[in-house]
């Protein structure tokens, strides 16, 4: 005789999935290419950053900004970050090298009604001629309906 067991029904808080292993898991989609263009990344984001917003509508943002960066990137190196401030988050991608600008604004700027959705902000920065920083902000809470 057999038995089923009945899978445990898990508390949406327990499900939380760390930013660290989301965007490990966009970057590795990403590595043929880098590869191939001689891309390095690192992620400096913390193991211990939980994920208390709507995870999917995030990897969607740093999906499309990881892809905005590494489009055009050869021989270069790229840095994701994370600060909280209180329930905000902060994510940086940092890009060495050259880089066309105009198009990662064009890519950011199609992903602005998704993140305003979030109720964050997405934006680009060029601080110095060999490093651009694009921007994601969010607060780190359940998404209203």
């Amino acid at each position: 005789m057999s038995t089923k067991t009945n899978p445990k029904l898990v508390p949406v808080a327990s499900q939380q999935r760390g930013l660290y292993n989301l965007t490990q898991d966009l970057l590795h989609t990403f590595l043929p290419n880098a590869e191939y263009n001689k891309v390095f990344f690192v992620n400096d984001i913390s193991e211990q950053l939980k994920l208390g917003t709507d995870q999917q509508m995030v990897a969607s943002v740093l999906a499309g900004m990881l892809s905005a960066v590494i489009r055009d990137a050869n021989d270069s190196f790229i840095r994701v970050s994370a600060k909280v401030y209180g329930n905000v988050v902060l994510v940086h991608v940092k890009k060495t090298g050259q880089l066309n600008i105009s198009a990662i604004e064009q890519e950011v700027n199609k992903m602005q009604p998704m993140v305003e959705k979030m109720l964050g902000s997405v934006s680009v920065t060029s601080e110095q001629i060999n490093l651009t920083t694009v921007t994601f902000g969010f607060p780190n809470l359940p998404l209203l309906d």
